[in-house]
């Protein structure tokens, strides 16, 4: 309470102050000297009311000066909330406001690119490689696919084999692939165009590059093959270094091209690159693939998609067919080869004391003896059966799927020949040893038998007869042991040829895997072939580019202005550098934003205008500010006479009352 009355006993204070600083009378105020005037010219019987009326007036003035303090303040505060908006915060709200729409924008055009790309586009290409299924399915179209397949697996399955015998797995592992792109460019060409002179086309352009890829391979092998046989250290690699790490980036640049050389490559090479020479058909179709490439990536993993429906049955037929060949004929024949041979084995019974026992006769002996070298070969022969079935039915199995293997390396093939050969020698050298040993025990009965001067009839029989028994020992033990060293010389012989047999059929059943995987191959290349054409049509402009030159053509600060703030927003940073705000919001003060042509160079004539358009605005402005003020100018200005005209008013009627009485 004392607060208020402090301030009301204040205000009149400070409005008075305020009015003899400022040189100016509140409106309304009650003029003593006119009121004095007034009374004193005509006294009557109301002149005490009037004597009070004039101390009213003083209460009356208070109040009008309070007011003029309260106003006077308002019209400050006003104006000084006006000043800040006008020069501060309508600016930070034209940035904000500019900047929330460029945000916006930037969204909505990140909202239609991703659509375009992950929706719109898939959709497309996923319908043209559903429509691409019909001709697929064509008889004649499919056999001539197949026929180019099957060329191909049988020289990818030659290549295997040769980095096989060579012991170089990497001519397999790399012409593979190789041949693999070159048969399915052709098979493109051909679907495409529909003729086979533009898959020839198409294929030879991809041998091209294939060829300069593998003529840069040689060249760095070789470097750093001369690299590290002479004597000149480390001076190749410093020299070659930089062209070798640019070699690199070459091969691998082109090895993308040779992906992308099975769709684009092909259709370009016999369309806008049919009379180019090859650099300028390698340049165009790098272009083409860069251009085309999120299509062409797409592409393949949907033809694929599609094409495993459509492979599966096949696949499942083709699976059954080998697990029924494998289980029904393969190992049921390698299983009944088995048992005859195990039984045959079991057969050829070799007594243990066959070189001790005297009792044995010589045709049993013979008998044996033959049995010896029999046992050794069967023996061989069911270690090769049991061999050939698990080979056969892992081949059988993997025969359309890629993984066959060698029956047997060399290495290991000769693993098994130095084995045999080690048995050999082990047997010769026991054959030795036991040889001299009977050799010196008949040596010593004989020596025993001249020794004893005068032996009994007894005696001597029984020195006659263990004589006997030794030299039927030492000749049956020979003939043993040669029987068993040569048929381990046989087994020997034989593991020799093992070489051309087991590559002979690790051969066969590559070229029979590779034309049986051809079956199912041929169908995927048809449905990838097929689509490429309309995939390589539906492409006219990138979306991401229009999109791009869209938001340039509204604000030439887009899409790199929109994406920072974007980026700013999104990761939390905060905040520019002092000129970098200024500049922003001196671009953002700018009514119209500054056009440039395609090249990036602002033009001129856009510039001026936009100058004169925000220079007029800026007039405008003014002008409007300054009407306004006017307007209240007279407004206070009639407010004040029309004050003025009741005080003059009250004052003729206090006359008027004064005169009547």
């Amino acid at each position: 309470m004392e607060n208020l009355t402090l301030l009301i006993m204040i205000l009149p204070l400070f409005g008075y102050i305020l009015s003899k600083w400022l040189n100016e009378e509140p409106k309304g105020l009650m003029k003593y000297d006119v009121l004095s005037a007034t009374v004193s010219q005509n006294p009557s019987w109301h002149l005490p009311l009037v004597i009070i009326g004039l101390l009213m007036s003083f209460l009356v003035n208070l109040v009008f000066y309070s007011i003029y303090a309260i106003m006077f303040g308002l019209s400050r505060f006003t104006n000084l909330l006006k000043w800040i908006y006008v020069n501060i915060l309508k600016h930070i709200f034209e940035v904000i406001k500019k900047i929330i729409f460029m945000i916006a924008e930037i969204v909505v055009m990140l909202i239609k690119i991703i659509i375009y790309y992950l929706v719109t586009m898939p959709l497309d290409i996923l319908v043209i490689v559903i429509n691409a299924v019909p001709s697929t399915l064509n008889w004649s179209n499919y056999y001539s696919t197949f026929k180019i397949f099957a060329i191909g697996s049988v020289v990818a399955g030659i290549l295997v084999f040769v980095g096989h015998l060579t012991n170089t797995p990497e001519i397999g592992s790399i012409g593979g692939p190789f041949v693999f792109v070159i048969a399915l460019t052709w098979i493109v060409g051909l679907v495409s165009f529909g003729n086979h002179e533009s898959g020839k086309r198409a294929a030879m352009f991809a041998i091209s590059v294939i060829g300069v890829i593998l003529g840069i391979t040689a060249l760095l092998f070789v470097t750093n093959q001369l690299d590290s046989i002479t004597s000149w250290g480390g001076v190749f690699a410093g020299l070659l270094y930089a062209p070798s790490v640019l070699s690199i980036a070459l091969v691998s640049l082109l090895l993308i091209a040779v992906a992308f050389i099975t769709n684009v490559g092909a259709v370009y090479i016999n369309t806008d690159g049919s009379n180019l020479n090859f650099t300028e058909n390698l340049k165009g179709c790098v272009s083409q693939s860069f251009n085309r490439s999120w299509a062409f990536l797409l592409q393949p993993i949907l033809a694929f998609c599609i094409s495993a429906i459509i492979v599966a049955i096949p696949y499942i037929l083709l699976n059954n067919s080998a697990t029924i060949l494998k289980d029904k004929i393969v190992a049921s024949s390698l299983s009944s080869t088995g048992k005859s041979l195990k039984i045959e084995f079991e057969k050829n019974v070799i007594p243990g004391d066959i070189t001790t026992n005297s009792e044995i006769k010589q045709v049993v002996f013979d008998s044996a003896i033959f049995n010896i070298g029999k046992k050794v070969e069967l023996e061989r022969k069911i270690s090769e059966n049991i061999r050939y079935s698990d080979y056969l039915s892992n081949a059988i199995n993997s025969g359309i799927t890629f993984g066959i293997v060698p029956v047997l390396g060399a290495k290991d093939i000769q693993i098994e020949i130095n084995k045999s050969i080690d048995e050999k020698v082990s047997i010769t050298n026991n054959k030795t040893e036991i040889l001299k040993n009977i050799n010196d025990e008949i040596k010593n009965e004989k020596e025993s038998a001249i020794a004893n001067s005068d032996p009994s009839p007894e005696a001597a029989a029984i020195s006659a007869e263990r004589l006997s028994k030794l030299k039927m020992k030492l000749d049956r033990t020979e003939k043993c042991m040669t029987a068993y060293i040569t048929a381990i010389e046989e087994k020997i012989n034989y593991q020799q040829g093992n070489s051309m047999r087991y590559n002979l059929t690790y051969l066969l059943f590559l070229l029979a895997g590779g034309i049986l995987s051809a079956v199912l191959i041929a169908l995927i290349a048809n449905i990838y072939a097929a689509s490429v054409m309309p995939v390589y049509k539906l492409w006219k402009s990138s979306f991401l580019v229009e999109k791009v030159n869209e938001a340039r053509n509204k604000n030439v600060y887009q899409p790199w202005v929109g994406l920072i703030l974007l980026g700013l927003l999104l990761f939390g940073f905060a905040g520019f550098g002092s000129k970098s705000l200024s500049g922003i919001i001196k671009v953002f003060k700018s009514s119209e934003t500054v056009q440039v042509d395609t090249l990036g160079n602002e033009t001129l004539n856009q510039v001026s205008e936009d100058s004169m358009a925000a220079a007029q605005n800026e007039l405008n402005a003014r002008a409007e500010e300054d009407a306004i003020a006017a307007a209240a100018q007279a407004q206070a200005e009639a407010d004040a006479a029309a004050y003025q005209m009741m005080s003059d008013s009250i004052a003729a009627a206090s006359a008027t009352l004064e005169y009547g009485e």
